[in-house]
């Protein structure tokens, strides 16, 4: 854990949301609650086997239903699927 945590690159993960948001308000402006789920579900992803990847993120989508609105939800979720196509995460 303490090797993902030290090679997880804050500027570049921020950088890459960033460049697939299509609104004018950038990642660094999001509510810290937006962030934080955003963050903890890359990091999840990192780490997650291929088989368990739908599960994994499906249970971060039900967490965030309960924290942010529906609308930040689907914001947060095809936000996530462009970080994974960009990054091949689940053809682990």
């Amino acid at each position: 854990m303490k090797e993902l945590v030290e090679s997880f690159n804050h500027i570049e993960v921020i950088e890459d949301l960033n460049s697939f948001i299509n609104i004018n308000r950038k990642f660094e402006k999001w509510d810290n609650i937006l962030k934080s789920i955003m963050f903890a579900i890359i990091t999840e992803l990192k780490i997650t086997d291929k088989n368990k990847f739908k599960i994994v993120l499906n249970d971060y989508l039900n967490i965030s239903k309960s924290l942010v609105s529906e609308k930040e939800t689907k914001l947060i979720n095809a936000i996530i699927q462009k970080y994974i196509d960009k990054y091949e995460i689940n053809k682990k």
